[in-house]
Order: structure tokens, then C-alpha cells, then sequence
């Protein structure tokens, strides 16, 4: 088995107009039990690097855990705007 199959860094596009929040999902390093497999090969799981966040954005946690049936798996987070 190989070690964590290593993905490049998410990038968040900025909120445009008069928006000022919104849920997004972005993936998340995670380490399987059994390892997954990744085009027929198989890994240990997944490293992620933090997501890019777009300047003058914030992005907060909503501590609901992560979406497991995603490959690889997703956090849940709100995307808000700063104020000036």
C-alpha cells in the first residue's frame, strides 16, 4: 500500500454581488482503515493542503463533520464576505 495520495490545495472562488455568506464543500485529507484505491492503485487516503480562501473572505467551520461517501472526503463550511 502507498502512502496518502497527495491532491493540490482547493481554491475558493470569491462571493460576487450582494451575496455576503454561502455553504460550501471543499475536500479534506483523511486516512482509511483499509486504504482506498486510486486509479488501480492503492493509498492509505488522501492529503489535502488547506483551501485558498479569496482575499477579504473569511471561511468558519460548521462543525458538522465530513461527508464520507465523498472521494475524497468533503468539509462543510460558510464562506462570508468581510465587511469594510
Amino acid at each position: 500500500m502507498k502512502e496518502l495520495y497527495e491532491m493540490p490545495a482547493p481554491v475558493i472562488s470569491a462571493l460576487t454581488g450582494r451575496r455576503r455568506r454561502k455553504e460550501i464543500s471543499y475536500p479534506v485529507s483523511y486516512r482509511y482503515n483499509g486504504g482506498v484505491i486510486i486509479d488501480g492503485e492503492l493509498y492509505a487516503g488522501y492529503k489535502v493542503p488547506p483551501p485558498i480562501v479569496p482575499a477579504g473572505h473569511t471561511l468558519t467551520n460548521r462543525q458538522c463533520g465530513l461527508q464520507l461517501n465523498a472521494e475524497p472526503p468533503h468539509a462543510m463550511s460558510t464562506l462570508t464576505k468581510n465587511r469594510d
